[in-house]
């Protein structure tokens, strides 16, 4: 039986045609506009192209703090103000609105009095649970993305430094020229005494010297090497990818061991130990019970992301005296005098 051949109408084919010719133009066009431009919009290359301080002394701290109550002024005063006072270039990160962080705006007025304004940003605040505790993730993935220097250190709210710590993160620096670095140390907890407190002098000559002999002359104790609340590093080559942190829980066991233990596999750790120490103003801890539901949490994602741990205990490096000591292998580099 013959069939007869059914011819489809020209006006089909240039439709057809027609429509395909537009699928291509537009996949062109779309291209075109998504092609990666000359400055590569990475991570990475995004933290270089936006660097505007080169130098250590323009290090920026990299902190979230919670709104301030009139019982923690004196501390929050005592922890920026030492960040402020490390060099007349020094600037901080804060992931929070400045009418957020004080509503009577007096401690932002005072620190400006003191340092000099514009040293301080006030950023919007990053991602968090609802409880309006941060997650560890953003904390670091916002800082990198949003710091101008090329050194920071992302550093706990409470953590005042000592007059020497600058100048050790110098000396690092300097021996460990262009390889992977994340520096951490160990802290002093001490009592906060406001008849001490009073005594201080908030400016760039005394007070990180002053904070210094303060703690020695007030209750203090060292704490455990297991405990690590600042980790300094360069933005411009970044020793890790920031994209592979849990979402840590700020605040609770687990996520600063997770991240050294992390570390210890991808880039050059370096601990000061207590030479020179950091300081942390004792406070009421934070609930550490196992059974509760944010330290439970941190829990469950160190045991699903390989369970690193690592601490003070087992950089790559130590210093030991006015060395930079590999362990292990005893590789010994004398720090330079700066």
């Amino acid at each position: 039986m013959n069939r007869k051949k059914y011819r489809l109408p020209p006006v089909y084919w240039i439709i057809v045609t027609t429509s395909i010719f537009a699928i291509c133009l537009v996949n062109i066009i779309m291209l075109s506009m998504s092609s990666t431009p000359s400055n590569c919009n990475c991570p990475k290359c995004d933290s270089i192209s936006k660097i505007k301080y080169n130098s250590i002394d323009e290090i920026t701290f990299i902190t979230c703090p919670r709104p301030l109550s009139p019982d923690k002024y004196n501390s929050m005063k005592l922890a920026l103000s030492s960040w402020l006072a490390a060099s007349p270039k020094s600037r901080i990160l804060l992931f929070v609105n400045r009418s957020e962080f004080d509503p009577s705006d007096k401690l932002p007025t005072e620190l400006d009095q003191l340092f000099g304004p514009g040293r301080i940003t006030y950023a919007p605040s990053i991602r968090h649970d609802h409880k309006n505790v941060p997650y560890i993730d953003d904390w670091f993935r916002q800082g990198i993305k949003q710091s101008e220097s090329k050194y920071v250190s992302f550093i706990n709210s409470d953590i005042p430094i000592s007059n020497d710590w600058l100048r050790r993160v110098k000396q690092v620096f300097q021996v460990m020229n262009d390889k992977p670095a994340v520096l951490i140390g160990q802290r002093i907890d001490f009592d906060l005494i406001d008849d001490k407190f009073n005594q201080l002098r908030f400016d760039q000559k005394h007070l990180l010297k002053d904070i210094d002999k303060m703690v020695q002359e007030s209750p203090h104790s060292d704490h455990s090497p297991f405990g690590i609340d600042s980790f300094t590093f360069r933005i411009d080559s970044l020793p890790f990818d920031f994209e592979k942190i849990p979402p840590f829980i700020m605040g609770r066991y687990n996520w600063d061991n997770w991240i050294i233990g992390w570390l210890n596999q991808v880039a050059e750790t370096v601990t000061f130990n207590l030479n020179p120490p950091i300081y942390h103003i004792n406070h009421k801890r934070h609930n550490f019970d196992p059974n509760d539901d944010k330290v439970a949490v941190n829990h469950h994602f160190k045991k699903a992301n390989k369970d690193y741990f690592g601490s003070n205990y087992d950089t790559k490096w130590e210093v030991v005296d006015n060395n930079l000591v590999r362990r292990h292998f005893k590789n010994v580099i004398k720090l330079p005098n700066i």
